[in-house]
């Protein structure tokens, strides 16, 4: 989770958005929805042996107008 808000936080710093009241949505145990005001990340884990939420696989950021690709 360190490693998704260091990401996120240096995506904001070249947008120039500022995090106020974010959200975490866990959509399933490999899928997280963070929602910062008008930017949503979409966090995507690598499965581990155990069945379990490995190491972050991808990040997009999602806003109304388009989706990037942050970590891939």
């Amino acid at each position: 989770m360190i490693i998704t808000l260091f990401f996120a936080t240096l995506y904001a710093n070249n947008t120039s958005v500022k995090f106020k009241h974010c959200e975490i949505i866990n959509l399933s145990e490999l899928t997280d929805i963070v929602s910062c005001g008008k930017v949503d990340y979409l966090i995507e884990y690598k499965q581990n042996d155990e069945y379990k939420r490995g190491e972050v696989k991808k990040i997009t950021a999602v806003t109304l107008k388009d989706a990037k690709v942050i970590k891939q």
